[in-house]
């Protein structure tokens, strides 16, 4: 029991980066951002020639990813989301499924469909407590990059200067406008982290098991179970489902069988919506027409 406990915290790590990544895009910017699946995808790619063809390590590897999906986070901002600032979210829903899309396609042209996996020289050993956990390294090196991304996180919003602007626009981007906040900077600055978030995900799914171009859509559905489990716009939700999402898939895969995994996620967020729509740290909200 233990080890599955520990087999879905360690996949949850993973599912709560990418909820991060919708969360503070959305909560921020009301901006949808499916395309970050395409994102991801991206970031394993990068991950992946960056070991293979130019010698680099995992660790500067996933590095790569990061900055680079944070710069092509910045070029779809610029491209398919700020020429629809205040349109529809329907609007903005439609670009970002077209974000995905473009991309994951455009990695099977580039790359093909073959299945890869990022070579971790070093991470071959397993972490072991006889009897009770068994947990190969490059599992243990995911849940501490997670687990530093949501620390780096924490303080970037709360203590530096475009942190504070980006809780202004959350807030109300209307009269943060009015005090003098870059409007358009702090939504690239969204974007860049939002999307680097996404290539570091990538990256470790990468690193931890095999990887196409396609494995974008499923992941980012997966973390929009999160996003809602958690509360739409709560960083905190977004952790906590996370773990608790991958911990589900874990006992399902254990007790039950594969083929109902993605029934039991889905499941889950049927229930959430019909009897806490507003998810677990979200606040629920009134009704115009009552």
């Amino acid at each position: 029991m233990i080890q599955v406990v520990v087999n879905g915290l360690v996949n949850g790590a993973i599912l709560a980066l990418m909820a991060i990544s919708l969360t503070i895009i959305f909560s921020i910017l009301r901006v949808p951002h499916f395309g970050l699946g395409g994102i991801s995808v991206w970031g394993a790619f990068v991950a992946y020639f960056g070991v293979t063809r130019f010698g680099l390590n995992l660790a500067l590897a996933v590095l790569l990813a990061a900055v680079s999906m944070a710069a092509l986070g910045v070029l779809i901002e610029k491209l398919a989301f700020r020429p629809l600032r205040g349109a529809t979210e329907d609007a903005m829903f439609v670009s970002a499924i077209g974000v995905l899309i473009a991309m994951e396609n455009a990695a099977l042209l580039l790359w093909g469909s073959d299945a890869r996996s990022i070579p971790a020289e070093g991470l071959s050993f397993v972490l072991a407590v006889p009897g009770l956990v068994y947990l190969p390294a490059m599992r243990a090196v995911i849940f501490a990059v997670a687990s530093l991304a949501f620390l780096g996180l924490y303080f970037f919003v709360k203590r530096t200067r475009t942190g504070k602007a980006m809780r202004a626009v959350a807030q109300d981007s209307a009269a943060a406008r009015l005090l003098g906040v870059p409007i358009d900077r702090v939504a690239s600055y969204t974007f860049a982290l939002g999307s680097a978030m996404a290539g570091v995900a990538g990256a470790l799914v990468g690193a931890a098991f095999t990887f196409n171009f396609e494995m974008g859509s499923p992941s980012v559905l997966k973390a929009f179970v999160v996003v809602v489990l958690g509360g739409m716009g709560s960083v905190a939700g977004a952790i906590v489902g996370g773990f608790a999402l991958g911990t589900v898939d874990s006992l399902t895969l254990t007790y039950v069988t594969s083929e109902y995994k993605h029934l039991v996620a889905f499941g889950l967020l049927i229930l959430v919506l019909v009897f806490r729509p507003s998810g677990i740290f979200g606040q629920r909200k009134l009704r115009a027409d009552v």
